[in-house]
């Protein structure tokens, strides 16, 4: 063999475990993106199903993990249902910005026995998230935010759509956070309803009543 020959066998060799590597790098990479392909609905809507929560995750979350978190122990109603969550990005404005144009996220649970339940309408509850600290401690990010866990739990395993908007400057938005700051918090909860009822309809699921809650910040003293 020619020493040009064995120069480019010794690389053959030495090329196949870095070839392996990268099958293996890449691979569980393009498994993601088909678990969780994006829907695109028009007028800057898209969604994707991000999770399913079992109906025995959201009676773990209400008995044991909420009150862990909140150190006030409550008996909760019981999940009857699990859910299906679907994160969803959504045009709106910023009103206090001379309406600039925004694109921010938000989350859509579903009740897992919709399907089931297509001759009857559901109740949507739309839930106004409270004060966070951290940028993913929202709504569309449910594993980082156990005030959001607990409506899903409490609302959405008793067969009710919960939606929830992530103030601006939250979630997926670039912006500063939008901290008490009435008009974009009023703008994200509307736009995000529309938004919502895109999302819904595509999915086949019939709603009627719309509830509103909105968690509110105590200040000291008050």
């Amino acid at each position: 063999m020619t020493l040009k020959n064995k120069m480019f066998s010794n690389i053959a060799q030495n090329a196949k475990p870095f070839a392996l590597c990268a099958a293996l790098l890449i691979a569980p990479v393009a498994g993601h993106s088909q678990a969780h392909p994006t829907t695109e609905l028009g007028s800057g809507v898209q969604y994707e199903l991000i999770s399913h929560w079992s109906k025995e995750k959201l009676n773990e979350i209400l008995k044991t993990d909420f009150p862990k978190f909140s150190g006030v122990p409550v008996n909760y109603g019981q999940a009857n249902n699990g859910i299906k969550l679907y994160r969803v990005t959504y045009r709106s404005v910023i009103p206090e910005r001379a309406n600039k144009s925004i694109q921010t996220s938000g989350l859509v649970a579903i009740p897992d026995n919709a399907e089931t339940l297509k001759n009857r309408a559901l109740p949507v509850l739309s839930y106004q998230h409270g004060t966070v600290y951290g940028k993913n401690e929202v709504p569309s990010v449910p594993n980082e935010s156990p005030e959001t866990q607990l409506m899903l739990a409490q609302f959405g395993g008793q067969g009710y759509v919960v939606i929830g908007a992530d103030y601006f400057g939250m979630g997926s938005a670039p912006e500063p956070e939008g901290y008490m700051v009435k008009a974009s918090h009023q703008q994200a909860s509307y736009d995000m309803l529309l938004a919502s009822q895109s999302v819904l309809n595509h999915l086949k699921v019939n709603t009627n009543q719309l509830f509103l809650s909105e968690r509110v910040q105590s200040l000291p003293g008050s």
